[in-house]
């Protein structure tokens, strides 16, 4: 009996004791940790920035795969990540990346914008046009969001579709050149030339890539069948931009002036990716002249 109280005796020491370590010195010790795994998870993502800005997509991924290692719930690092994968080419893992990014945070636009983008990229449109949907919904007032939701419908050729979607961009955001160049196009795809034209003015006077809204203007003055004006907005563009090149030959074609038609097709076939399209312009061209 003795025995046992005088083991109870140093028992309740080591209980106050460590109590006391416990209540009065572990929590500052935890918390320092803390702070210490925040101040590294912060380190390797600002790491991971910087390697992407760089290029070096193999130092980034493990980078961001450190700053996961801490915290296993940070969208920013998934959304990196993907970033980092997507430049590696491995697609696959870099779809699951900016996945992962939007289940941890289902508000984060940027991951939405990339992963449309990936998945347009592998022709994937109808899982963009999806994804952006849902982002839509959830950020209506991302002119982005309808910018890249367009681009998506555009793709597919579903012009109508691409029409609404830039057109809310350009009502959300009024200073977004592209956004008003692309609806224009696809405007122009529908036949509806005049609201076409609007949206290229509306492009032109941000004074931004203006030989694109020229070249884009003279195709569909082309289309309305006024060469006059074709011409006129197609001269006013760099001399040595295809697409321009080619609405001046097809303008001058109309206008019967064949041979200086001949020689904006040949300037635009300088681009390979006009060949084409001016081979066939040139052999309507020697049909125009037999007839």
């Amino acid at each position: 009996m003795r025995l046992l109280k005088n083991c109870v005796v140093p028992f309740f020491v080591f209980v106050l004791l460590f109590g006391e370590f416990f209540f009065f010195y572990l929590p500052p010790v935890l918390a320092q940790q803390s702070l210490s795994d925040e101040n590294e998870k912060k380190r390797a993502f600002n790491e991971g920035n910087n390697f992407i800005k760089l290029g070096r997509h193999g130092e980034a991924l493990a980078a961001y795969e450190k700053a996961l290692k801490i915290d296993s719930t940070w969208a920013k690092a998934y959304y990196g990540k993907g970033l980092a994968l997507k430049g590696l080419r491995r697609y696959p893992e870099a779809l699951r990346a900016y996945q992962n990014a939007i289940r941890r945070d289902a508000d984060f636009g940027e991951a939405y914008f990339a992963l449309s983008r990936l998945y347009s990229d592998l022709e994937q449109y109808d899982d963009a046009i999806g994804i952006l949907q849902k982002a839509a919904a959830r950020q209506p007032d991302s002119y982005k969001i309808f910018y890249a939701l367009g681009l998506a419908y555009d793709k597919k050729n579903q012009s109508q579709e691409a029409a609404n979607a830039f057109r809310r961009a350009t009502e959300l955001n009024a200073k977004y050149f592209w956004a008003f160049y692309m609806l224009g196009n696809a405007l122009n795809k529908l036949g509806q030339y005049d609201e076409a034209l609007v949206a290229i003015e509306s492009a032109m006077a941000l004074k931004e890539n203006t030989h694109l809204a020229l070249a884009l203007q003279a195709e569909i003055f082309n289309g309305k069948n006024q060469p006059e004006q074709a011409l006129k907005a197609a001269l006013q563009a760099k001399a040595d931009y295809a697409p321009a090149n080619f609405e001046a030959g097809r303008a001058l074609k109309i206008l019967g002036r064949y041979n200086e038609a001949e020689i904006y097709f040949l300037e635009a076939g300088k681009n390979p990716a006009w060949k084409k399209n001016v081979a066939y312009e040139l052999e309507e061209i020697k049909r125009l002249r037999q007839n």
